[in-house]
């Protein structure tokens, strides 16, 4: 849930990538919406059996999920870029 193990010494740097899948209710509220309207997308279809409708709904899912991910990428500071160097070139 919360704990990765590995077998590394303290002198390894240790990269990881992985895929964690999260309790529903774990989940923030804009994600909620896009996962609720694209399973209306896909209810429309099987009972309602309405194209238009369908598709109105898939079209905002997809516009939720741009939204939902735009908001998670901003939970996360971005790293300050280092420009000394830079600076210190330009002003040689």
């Amino acid at each position: 849930s919360d704990k990765v193990y590995c077998d590394a010494s303290a002198d390894n740097e240790v990269v990881a990538d992985y895929i964690y899948r999260a309790p529903e209710g774990d989940w923030p509220p804009y994600f909620i919406t896009a996962v609720e309207y694209e399973m209306a997308a896909l209810m429309a279809i099987s009972v309602a059996r309405d194209a238009a409708l369908a598709n109105m709904f898939q079209q905002k899912a997809v516009s939720e999920m741009i939204k939902a991910r735009r908001l998670e990428s901003q939970q996360q500071t971005t790293k300050k870029l280092n420009t000394t160097r830079f600076i210190q070139q330009r002003r040689s």
